[in-house]
């Protein structure tokens, strides 16, 4: 099923409010009325005939207006599609989706709070055309919607369009979503149509990057006024590759409004503006970015229990200083308050929160460079504000949007370290991933703190051996020869292991080990009553259970999935270490199961076991994704080590081993194998590392040769011989 307008049509039908039929009859006039220039646009190019659809129209139109204190927001889409085969005509002729994961998706992507209206059309070839009934045509069974579409045939096109208004009353300002859109689909497009819609107190910032048509303001007659218009012709089709960024290199386009209703807003924007609402901004240069983060990010007064814990301690420098101050400000700010949050969310007590006195949250990166930067500045030690922009929203020269930056600190010891907000697990040393390599503005501080002066620089690139995956597993064969017996060990380091940490801990797991290091009270014991202290502990114990509970069994599925079989048995889990102190520290868990059914085949009187599946799935490069015209972009560099300590089982040996020793090493990474015999076991050790966090595209037949290595692997397999 074709995802894109799968997934438009779920967004838009799982949160409908159905408007009134004049509203419904304004909006279908606007589409599909008398001066619908496409209503009779039908042909395909010849050089598009063979693909399997192709979008003849798809037309985008924002539009911002006020009257007197209100705001009005309209979002519009409208798609043209024609099917070309049989294999589109079945991936449009049913939508299914869930209802409630499709409403989250639609309240964050299309900002979706009521007045959504939709149509959508079948026109045969002879020009016939039949027009859904949506609102009456969905089924919904178990929270899942159904749209049918009957009767679709090659050569038909859908026509379908939709129209939300959000009103804003009685706002002073309002800071819109930022839109980012590249021009491209998974289907050719044969004309693609923007519209951008504002007037007076609205500030419109807009850039087309790599060689995307640019925004041509259109005369409407009227000084308040303003509409703009972006064109492109004959688009071709785009499958999104893996591991690639598209707004690095593809046509696309970015914007953004805020709306101001007088200059003190304009002050107060949490945006970049230009110097005039009827001037669009379409680069933000170093300087701008200087003179808007330079207030926001200005170092404010240091905590006193920071003060005092620093005050307390005796360190070798400045850097061991410094580490230790972000620690402890994570704890004292933060991690402190943790089994409260979680006893208010739970409903166990209203405010939890009152049990500790004062209470002081850093719980966002820019509470973090102020606080952090407070700190250093008191204690005399140097540090710059770093300003950046993910790879993945393209280049600092490119910015515009201020959602695209992200901040830390550089704290210039000997030898320096960056440091980003620490939420839960963070460690000093580290930064935001996707920024690696990245170029990105300095803004230096002044003797008194206060950021003064911006330079240009470039944020290194971490080594694979620097962010790590270690698996070790035993594994023994049951007694019955009916499956396996693991047991495993999962470590983390780096960059590798921040996703782990937050998916596989919870405030049971690291608190205590924060209470003990700084010697701190856990939440019962800021209780005094025994009455409440009693029926909290109870409460917070249940609730510690149940959540260990479901994250078991949400583990329990990952396991199967890891080894793609289809479950396993008697699961077990524990946390090892929570490597919540430094990059170089590991993270890492214990898990045991059974996995039955698998891996073992009767041959005779002996036995096949697929060894090679134990390292866990691989990267499976299709046919069609080898020729591959784009550069390759990840996060990071990165390595992956298995260990496998086999038990051979008494009375058989094993052959066929050889075959799990292999090398493919080249500059953009490898795959290497062995297998040894070491007493009653067979040990297995693999790696497979990606050198850079980026490719050109070039490189990408040697990433395919040790990719393929590793997919080969799996396939190997070992025999045990009766002896």
């Amino acid at each position: 099923m074709k995802t894109r307008l799968l997934t438009i049509l779920a967004l838009i039908l799982s949160n409908i409010i159905f408007a009134q039929k004049k509203d419904e009859e304004e909006i279908r006039e606007f589409f599909w009325g008398a001066n619908d220039a496409y209503k009779n646009v039908t042909e395909v190019p010849d050089k598009w005939k063979n693909e399997s659809a192709v979008i003849l129209l798809k037309n985008v139109n924002h539009d911002y207006h006020k009257f007197l204190k209100n705001v009005t927001y309209g979002r519009s889409t409208r798609e043209r599609i024609k099917l070309l085969d049989k294999a589109a005509v079945e991936d449009y002729s049913e939508f299914t989706f869930n209802t409630e994961l499709k409403s989250r998706q639609g309240w964050s992507l299309w900002n979706f709070e009521e007045g959504s209206i939709v149509g959508l059309k079948v026109i045969k070839p002879d020009g016939t055309e039949r027009e859904i009934d949506v609102e009456n045509e969905i089924v919904v069974t178990d929270g899942v919607q159904k749209l049918a579409i009957s009767n679709l045939e090659v050569g038909d096109i859908l026509d379908y369009y939709s129209y939300h208004e959000k009103p804003y009353t009685w706002f002073s300002s309002i800071n819109f979503d930022a839109v980012e859109e590249v021009l491209a689909d998974e289907y050719p497009i044969v004309d693609y149509k923007f519209y951008l819609e504002t007037e007076n107190d609205f500030f419109v910032s807009f850039n087309s990057v790599n060689d995307a048509p640019e925004l041509k303001k259109l005369e409407t007659g009227k000084k308040s006024f303003r509409k703009y218009e972006l064109v492109a012709h004959d688009l071709p089709k785009y499958d999104f590759p893996r591991w690639f960024y598209p707004m690095q290199e593809k046509p696309a386009y970015k914007f953004h409004v805020y709306f101001a209703s007088n200059g003190k807003y304009e002050k107060r924007a949490k945006a970049f503006l230009s110097e005039r609402e009827d001037v669009i901004l379409e680069k933000v240069d170093m300087d701008q970015a200087f003179e808007y983060f330079a207030d926001a990010l200005e170092p404010a007064g240091i905590y006193p229990d920071v003060k005092a814990y620093l005050s307390d301690q005796t360190f070798a420098n400045d850097r061991e200083k410094a580490i230790a101050a972000y620690y402890y400000l994570r704890h004292s700010h933060l991690t402190k308050f943790i089994e409260a949050a979680y006893v208010k969310e739970a409903g166990i007590a209203d405010y939890p929160y009152e049990y500790y006195g004062l209470v002081s949250f850093v719980d966002s990166d820019q509470d973090f460079i102020r606080s952090y930067a407070g700190i250093l500045k008191k204690e005399d030690i140097d540090f710059e504000v770093v300003l950046g922009t993910p790879r993945e929203d393209g280049p600092m020269s490119e910015l515009l949007l201020k959602e695209n930056v992200s901040f830390f600190l550089k704290v210039n010891t000997e030898p320096p370290f960056y440091a980003s907000y620490f939420d839960l697990h963070g460690s000093a040393g580290q930064f935001p991933e996707g920024l690696e390599g990245t170029d990105v503005y300095l803004l230096g501080a002044d003797k008194k703190g206060r950021l003064k002066t911006v330079t240009s620089g470039k944020l290194p690139v971490s080594n694979s051996q620097d962010n790590e995956e270690l698996s070790e597993m035993t594994v023994k064969i049951n007694d019955d020869f009916s499956g396996l017996q693991l047991t495993n060990l999962h470590k983390f380091k780096g960059n590798q292991k921040k996703e782990e940490q937050e998916e596989k801990m919870y405030f049971a797991d690291y608190v205590k080990e924060d209470y003990e290091r700084y010697g701190t009270d856990d939440f019962l014991e800021h209780v005094r009553r025994d009455k409440h202290r009693e029926r909290y502990e109870r409460e917070l114990q249940a609730l510690s259970e149940k959540i260990k509970k479901n994250l078991t069994e949400r583990f329990e599925k990952t396991a199967a999935l890891r080894l793609e079989i289809p479950e396993v048995e008697n699961y077990e889990f524990s946390i090892v270490e929570t490597g919540r102190y430094g990059s170089d520290t590991y993270f890492s868990y214990s898990d045991n199961y059974d996995a039955p059914n698998v891996f073992v085949k009767k041959a005779g009187p002996n036995y096949i076991v697929e060894i090679g599946k134990l390292i866990g799935g691989q990267v499976d490069i299709a046919e069609k994704e080898k020729d591959r015209k784009e550069n390759i972009y990840m996060n990071f560099p990165r390595v992956y080590r298995n260990k496998i300590v086999f038990q051979i089982p008494e009375g058989y040996s094993v052959t066929g081993y050889e075959n799990l020793n292999t090398k493919v090493e080249i500059e953009t990474g490898g795959f290497e194998s062995s297998a040894r015999l070491e007493g009653n076991t067979l040990v297995i050790e693999a790696k497979k590392e990606y050198r850079h966090n980026y490719e050109p595209n070039e490189n990408w037949p040697e990433m395919i040769e040790f990719l393929d290595s590793a997919r080969q692997f799996t396939n190997e397999k070992i025999l045990l011989k009766r002896t």
